[in-house]
């Protein structure tokens, strides 16, 4: 029974467009009014897809400009502190340290979804594990993140972009009374353009919709998710200009004989993905055992960084751009203190649980370890190595070890920085990162963090927007591979549907074994998402 399955039969047509009604003889012909009404509903939802990035647009370059004003009003503040320089940095530490709290009370009280980089909880939404409190976020995102990122925490601002970019999605979706089963595509949708105008790299915000959030590839959602992308691009180059992310100079392609060190530099980034996201949960984990205001000696460590050591505070957007363009010259030691500085920076930041991304972090370490990486090998071949060319690998590099997103993050680096001419080095050395993270077995690091948040809360419960259906793919080599239906992780009897294998679909027999290529389907009712998320991350090799 187990590799002679029942044949899948042939869909009936239906006289509802909508999936219900009798069911025709297989004969009769398909009811053209039907797909009319089909096609009238999905131009209006690609309609609405529209408003999404345009007030996804919106959203992200209000907060770009906050920010901006922000950090330079703390940098004008901090500059005009008068006395000795203990005073200088007493002052800034006690700023810094105010702001910090400030933002974890507010994250703390009134919105805790708020805290982090928010991607992870938008994933937990679409996926249905969370109720999503819109408005909420909006208000504490936007304020909470001003202040996080303007006391000189080690975040970006791309992750709360995101994070904006879905709630004002569910935002429209709620005032325009559509069915909660739409509000799931328009939430990732709104999630991509907030990438995609973080960024101005509306390609990635598309491709990040379908590798990163929703997981899915239909007309529906990857309209939807283009169309929203594209839109927010154009509200962020009509208001802040066309010029991409980071301002680099035109770089020349490696030459054929230099691909093996692309090679190992994705292999050696590989490594430091799986290391970064280990130490980043770990701190997450453990912070939260102490109380809220364990962000305010945070913020106070923040401001005694921001008068020392500026480079390793914020984003370090300006620090990677200055990597990128060769206007940065130091050791290898001082290259080596800056990743580790900023590692263990951004892990302490990230745990304060205020608002504040990742993204940016990790882009400027991954800039900075394939610069070192590119002196180290000079030094040692005697051959002249670019180094701002292996800085920009090492940073496409990082990204997709870390979040196991090859296309997006291989796609970002090139839409972001316009170096189109090394698309095939930033390939070569993203899929030799991701290779290593997958023989290590790590998991992206928005997994690792939707995890904890499911474990953190547990009520969380899946039919937020309607009955989830879930379907569960079994990768070859994944602990799911070879397993027996029965034994998979308990869930009500009802909830299992069917599997899909091959051509066909039926109703397993439990002693069934299932093996890589299996589609596993579910419909979950209340109380199961640690365990859908757990059937997820098993059927991953």
């Amino acid at each position: 029974m187990d590799s002679q399955s029942p044949p899948r039969p042939a869909p009936p047509y239906r006289k509802s467009g909508l999936g219900g009604g009798q069911q025709n003889d297989s004969t009769e012909r398909p009811d053209f009014r039907d797909e009319a009404r089909l096609t009238e509903s999905r131009r209006l939802h690609f309609g609405r897809a529209a408003v999404v990035g345009l007030l996804a647009g919106l959203i992200a370059v209000a907060f770009q400009v906050s920010l901006e004003f922000a950090e330079q009003a703390r940098d004008t503040l901090v500059a005009r502190i008068p006395g000795s320089w203990v005073t200088h940095l007493g002052l800034s530490a006690l700023i810094c340290g105010i702001l910090t709290g400030v933002a974890a009370l507010m994250t703390h009280r009134y919105c805790p979804d708020a805290a982090g980089s928010g991607i992870p909880s938008v994933k937990g939404i679409v996926l249905g594990f969370f109720p999503f409190p819109w408005l909420r976020v909006i208000v504490v995102k936007f304020v909470g993140g001003c202040l996080s990122l303007g006391a000189g925490l080690s975040m970006g601002r791309e992750g709360p972009t995101v994070h904006l970019g879905a709630a004002v999605a569910r935002g429209l979706a709620h005032w325009l009374k559509l069915p909660l089963r739409s509000h799931r595509v328009l939430i990732a949708a709104g999630a991509g353009a907030g990438l995609a105008a973080a960024f101005n790299a509306p390609l990635a915000g598309f491709l990040f919709v379908i590798e990163e959030i929703s997981g899915e590839l239909t007309p529906v959602t990857y309209g939807t998710a283009l169309i929203a992308c594209v839109v927010a691009d154009a509200v962020h180059r009509l208001l802040l200009g066309q010029g991409s992310a980071f301002s680099v100079v035109g770089h020349v392609a490696p030459q054929l004989g230099l691909l093996p060190l692309v090679v190992v530099l994705g292999a050696l980034l590989g490594g430091f993905g799986v290391l970064f996201n280990r130490a980043l949960l770990k701190c997450t984990v453990f912070s939260k055992r102490l109380p809220w205001w364990r962000a305010v000696p945070i913020g106070v460590i923040s401001g005694v960084i921001l008068v020392n050591w500026p480079m390793l505070s914020g984003g370090g957007n300006r620090t990677a751009e200055a990597v990128l363009n060769g206007h940065f010259q130091a050791g290898v030691l001082v290259f080596a203190g800056l990743i580790a500085g900023k590692l263990v920076f951004t892990c302490l930041s990230y745990s304060a649980s205020v608002p504040g991304g990742i993204f940016a972090p990790m882009l400027l370490m991954g800039a900075l370890f394939g610069h070192a990486f590119a002196i180290v090998c000079t030094n040692v071949t005697g051959y002249p190595l670019d180094p701002t060319v292996f800085a920009l690998l090492g940073m496409a590099a990082f990204l997709t070890a870390s979040t196991r997103a090859l296309i997006t993050g291989t796609v970002l680096i090139v839409e972001m920085t316009g170096s189109f001419s090394l698309l095939y080095a930033v390939i070569l050395a993203s899929l030799s990162a991701y290779l290593v993270a997958e023989m290590l077995r790590e998991i992206s690091v928005y997994d690792s963090l939707l995890d904890d948040q499911i474990r953190a809360h547990p009520s969380s419960q899946l039919g937020t927007y309607g009955p989830a259906l879930t379907e569960v793919f079994v990768e070859p080599g994944s602990l799911l591979d070879g397993r027996q239906i029965d034994d998979l992780p308990s869930v009500s009897k009802s909830a299992l549907v069917s599997v899909l294998r091959g051509e066909n679909e039926f109703p397993p027999p439990l002693k069934m074994h299932l093996r890589a290529g299996d589609v596993v389907v579910f419909v979950m009712e209340t109380n199961h998402a640690a365990t859908v998320h757990e059937l997820h991350l098993l059927g991953r090799a």
